[in-house]
């Protein structure tokens, strides 16, 4: 397999040498992939944990990783737009949480269990 095929839980589960190695030598396409799966998964696993205001800057997090991101500076208002969210990122979550969403250095995050929207019947239930 090749390096561009890792997927996620592949690479999460390489050691943080490896980890970091491994995403340093990747696309900026499946960089951007793999931390938006990081962060989409970390919603779906805590999305009842988290405050609205929480889950919004999450979500604008997600929303700034693009391969763009990897291949070239910020521009003035790219990096005054990170600064506004990275404010935020402070004021709603701990330095160890901002690892935790933000960064492939977090926690892995497993996929989300799916939640069926049928009920099997209760046997000998009404």
């Amino acid at each position: 397999m090749s390096q561009e095929e890792i997927t996620y839980d592949e690479l999460m589960i390489a050691g943080c040498g490896d980890k970091r190695t491994l995403f340093e030598e990747l696309s900026p396409e499946k960089r951007s992939d793999l931390l938006r799966t990081h962060i989409q998964r970390f919603i779906d696993n805590n999305r009842t944990k988290l405050g609205e205001e929480q889950l919004d800057v999450i979500i604008e997090g997600l929303a700034q990783v693009k391969p763009d991101v990897y291949v070239r500076p910020r521009t003035g208002a790219e990096l005054t737009a990170f600064r506004e969210f990275d404010r935020r990122a402070k004021a709603s979550f701990s330095d160890e949480e901002r690892r935790d969403i933000f960064t492939l250095e977090g926690r892995y995050q497993p996929p989300a269990l799916a939640k069926p929207e049928w009920r099997l019947p209760i046997v000998g239930g009404k």
